[in-house]
């Protein structure tokens, strides 16, 4: 297993399937962002900087291509080097479908769509009422709330979300007073 350096792993993963022909793993999950007010999938690391590589080509991979991979992931005790057995590497193959790119995990809805919800925290528009739109993943759904007249959709973490609930108003007993109208009338 070998160490990139920092958001280079697509790159040093497409070297070794391109021009190094070197059999390697590079696993991915499905993430969803929102950007400019729609929701797009993309691929990220299911393990940042990580990338599966039989271990006698590790240190020559990090010798080869210094500024992209970084190390070989070995014991700090004694440095050796750590290898990931062809088991576990299967059992993550087969969770992917035997591809590499993880399943996305289906996750449950706390709210229903059109929920009136507040924003709490330390977030931008904390305080503001929204409408609940759908889970984004990642424990981030996307709601939508008010600004300048126009609906505005907005990723925000799940722990900065209530339920809006409406305070109830007082019901007023005995005889109303009377208004000023009436009373300057009667006078």
């Amino acid at each position: 297993m070998i160490v990139t350096a920092p958001n280079s792993e697509h790159l040093v993963a497409r070297e070794l399937r391109e021009r190094r022909c070197i059999p390697h793993y590079f696993f991915k999950r499905v993430s969803k962002r929102v950007y400019r007010g729609r929701v797009h999938d993309g691929l990220l690391p299911a393990f940042p900087r990580y990338i599966f590589v039989p271990p006698e080509c590790g240190y020559q991979l990090k010798y080869e291509m210094p500024g992209r991979v970084v190390d070989v992931v070995r014991s700090h005790i004694d440095g050796t080097l750590w290898t990931v057995s062809s088991s576990e590497i299967e059992g993550l193959v087969d969770r992917c479908n035997g591809g590499d790119t993880f399943p996305t995990p289906k996750a449950e809805d706390p709210y229903q769509h059109g929920d009136a919800v507040v924003i709490i925290g330390h977030h931008a528009a904390a305080g503001h009422r929204a409408i609940y739109q759908h889970m984004l993943g990642d424990n981030q759904a996307l709601v939508e709330f008010d600004w300048l007249g126009r609906m505005v959709p907005t990723a925000v973490d799940l722990r900065d979300i209530e339920k809006h609930e409406p305070k109830k108003r007082r019901k007023r007993r005995g005889r109303r007073q009377r208004t000023a109208a009436k009373i300057s009338a009667v006078a």
